[in-house]
């Protein structure tokens, strides 16, 4: 039998991300790091990090370090729960512990625009801004053999016919496709990767990877890129980007299982 990862919700993590044009110079990564008193309260802990950029020259590819800072914030058993990832190309916020949609898209905005302060979007247009949902399903072995139909519907056109007769917990799937949001109809690509995986403790489980990604095009107003921008632009994305969610999840999971984490197919 497939259970949510929680008794209410199956969101393991959910992301928050920012991927810019040009790698933020010296100075502007400066800047958004000296950021992190806006948002010390929240996220207490601090720690560098080192990444790799690679660049295509007239000798080839070419790579160098990115410098960069963690943030995060510690549960009473020393796991994080909100974690800040800030680098030159990218910026991206973790909300590790789900606490329904209001109180964490509240604290993820406010938590954002500290961490953003300051970032000319004029000079740096993010090439792309999207959500990204982890929700996990834990598989508890019984004498009943691994179904699949159990978790998801038969016949979705997420999942290739042949994975629903897989017997064992080894398999992905994966896909790609760009598609007018609903709500204001920006178009977006949505990313779905879903794997099979057996953890340390050997209990199986399918991980559900779905990204929403807003790429700069021309014609996208550039408020919807900057969580600061007054046109609450920004705010619409992430919220449409929600329903794409909940309707990929309604097309891909079965009713007793979208019942048990609050969302009903066609709602």
């Amino acid at each position: 039998m497939f259970s949510p990862l929680y008794a209410d919700h199956s969101i393991s993590e959910l992301i928050f991300f920012f991927e810019f044009q040009q790698p933020l110079q010296p100075g502007s990564l400066d800047a958004v790091i000296a950021n992190h008193g806006e948002v010390a309260a929240d996220l207490p802990g601090r720690e560098e990090m080192e990444g790799i950029q690679f660049e295509q020259g007239p000798n080839g590819f070419q790579h160098s370090k990115i410098q960069g800072e963690e943030w995060k914030r510690y549960k009473p058993d020393g796991s994080a729960d909100w974690v800040a990832r800030i680098g030159a190309d990218a910026v991206s916020l973790h909300a590790l512990q789900y606490d329904g949609w209001s109180q964490t898209w509240t604290k993820a905005c406010r938590l954002l625009q500290g961490i953003l302060r300051g970032v000319s979007f004029k000079e740096n247009l993010p090439r792309a801004i999207g959500l990204r949902y982890l929700d996990r399903f834990i598989y508890q072995p019984t004498n009943e053999k691994y179904d699949l139909s159990v978790l998801f519907q038969p016949g979705s056109p997420y999942i290739p016919p042949n994975v629903m007769e897989v017997v064992e917990n080894k398999w992905h799937a994966n896909s790609g496709w760009v598609s007018p949001m609903l709500g204001r109809g920006n178009k977006v690509l949505q990313q779905l990767n879903i794997d099979a995986v057996t953890h340390a403790n050997g209990i199986p489980s399918v991980s559900i990877l779905h990204s929403i990604v807003l790429r700069a095009e021309e014609g996208n107003d550039p408020s919807v890129m900057e969580p600061n921008s007054t046109t609450g632009a920004y705010s619409d994305f992430i919220s449409d980007a929600r329903g794409c969610n909940h309707a990929l999840l309604q097309e891909l999971l079965t009713a007793p299982i979208l019942q048990r984490i609050g969302l009903r197919k066609n709602s």
